[in-house]
Order: structure tokens, then C-alpha cells, then sequence
């Protein structure tokens, strides 16, 4: 995601359409109703409240030459991941209520030089009470 698009992003000042229009529509959105003060950094909200998340994602893959040579591939092969997921959470007036990003990293294959990674999430969270 590009961190210039998301700095413009602002809680509890940006809305819906604001983050309609500068990172297009959301890759899955959700609703949520209830009373969710549980969330970190939320202010508490009135038990009838009705919160939308949006979740904007982006994975790169990038497969080592190796993997297309016959038998080759099977021994020496892989792939590299990096994902990338962007959430924004909004109030029920549609107003940005939290922000936060999540990385991750992984390495797939068999073959005696690759090595086998466990995902290392890192997130970053803009908030007042983050």
C-alpha cells in the first residue's frame, strides 16, 4: 500500500467517501452491532452501535526461477509472499475511528535450499488512544 495514499487518511476527521476516493473500493467490508469499548483504542460506544470495517489487501509473490526447471524445480524451487492488509474502522456516522496496517512475510518450498519462514505480522495502528 502506498503510505503516502494512507497518511492522507485521518481518524475521527476522515469519512467513507474520503477513503473511497483516495484508495477505491475496499477489498471486504464488514459490519459489526453491539457495544465494542473491548476494541483497543476505541472510545466506547453506546451498546445499540453499529460499526463498518473495511479491508484493503495486496500480496506480491515472486517464485524463484528455479521452480520452472524439470525435477530441478522440485528440489531447488519456491516462492517469496509479502501481504499486505490495510483496515479502517468506521463509526455509525461513517466517520474513521481507527486505522492500522498489517504486514507479512513468507517463504514456501521443498528443496534443500529454501527454508520454511512462520509469518511475522507487524502493525501499526493511528489513533488518539492507540
Amino acid at each position: 500500500m502506498d503510505q503516502d495514499l494512507i497518511s492522507q487518511i485521518k481518524p475521527d476527521t476522515s469519512t467513507k467517501e474520503d477513503v473511497r476516493r483516495i484508495l477505491g473500493q475496499p477489498n471486504g467490508v464488514s459490519r459489526h452491532s453491539g457495544s465494542y469499548s473491548g476494541l483497543v483504542g476505541l472510545l466506547p460506544f453506546t451498546p445499540q452501535s453499529n460499526i463498518e470495517v473495511w479491508s484493503y489487501s495486496h500480496m506480491d509473490v515472486d517464485v524463484d526461477a528455479a521452480t520452472f526447471i524439470p525435477i530441478v524445480g522440485l528440489f531447488a524451487g519456491g516462492a517469496t509472499s509479502n501481504v499486505n492488509i490495510f483496515t479502517v474502522v468506521f463509526d455509525e456516522k461513517g466517520i474513521v475511528r481507527q486505522i492500522s496496517s498489517t504486514q507479512s512475510q513468507g517463504r514456501s518450498g521443498l528443496g534443500a535450499g529454501s527454508e520454511s519462514k512462520s509469518t511475522k505480522p507487524v502493525s501499526e495502528c493511528q489513533e488518539i488512544d492507540c
